[in-house]
């Protein structure tokens, strides 16, 4: 099994060889094609990270998906 990190992704599109760039770009083509065959439906979230105090992102990862 192979993770594939978004971070990962947007950098090859923006900096570095043609060859990754294109290989991160037809992965999300062809990633999103595969939602929209599918008929996925995507549910996103917005959390403001509060000033000052920790945050805990596993908490809010956690509670996020419960949600749902």
């Amino acid at each position: 099994m192979v993770e594939i990190k978004g971070s990962e992704l947007r950098k090859n599109i923006r900096q570095g060889p043609r060859d990754p760039r294109r290989h991160a770009l037809g992965f999300m083509d062809n990633f999103l094609d595969l939602l929209e065959q599918n008929e996925a439906r995507l549910l996103g979230r917005i959390y403001v990270k509060p000033v000052g105090p920790v945050f805990n992102g596993r908490s809010v990862y956690t509670s996020a998906i419960q949600a749902q």
